[in-house]
Order: C-alpha cells, then sequence, then structure tokens
C-alpha cells in the first residue's frame, strides 16, 4: 500500500505506480454519475435542436406574413 492506494508493481518497487482501490458502491456511484451527465447532456441536445426547428418554423410564418401584406399593399395602392 502506498498512500492508501495499492501499488502496481510493473519491474520493482522503484516502477510501482499507486492505483486506486475502487469499492464497489464506488464504482455504482461514479456509473449513474456519467449516465446522469450523459442525461443532461442529451436533454441539452434535443432542446437546442427543438429551438432551431421552432426558429427556423418562426421565420417562415414571418415570411408568410410579410408577403401576404405586402400583396395587400400592392393591391390597395393599384
Amino acid at each position: 500500500m502506498v498512500n492508501g492506494k495499492e501499488a502496481l508493481r510493473t519491474g520493482g518497487w522503484s516502477t510501482a505506480a499507486p492505483v486506486p482501490q475502487f469499492q464497489t458502491g464506488q464504482l455504482v456511484q461514479t456509473c449513474l454519475e456519467m449516465q446522469n451527465i450523459r442525461f443532461h447532456a442529451s436533454t441539452v441536445q434535443h432542446s437546442v435542436r427543438i429551438t432551431q426547428n421552432l426558429s427556423e418554423h418562426v421565420m417562415q410564418q414571418m415570411l408568410r406574413t410579410v408577403n401576404s401584406l405586402l400583396a395587400i399593399i400592392l393591391t390597395v395602392i393599384h
């Protein structure tokens, strides 16, 4: 043990590197935290896609409205 970590022997004690000892509970917690992070990242990506689609839809609606108003104005002028 080196500073509470198990030493990994690859050639001798001079090359020993500390390797953390995980408990099963720590691994489960780490996996759950990673799933939680992935879930939030996925949610953000989904929200961005929805916002982009809505923005495109709103722009198309605005163009239709402007075109309709221009058509009405041109009809009134002529």
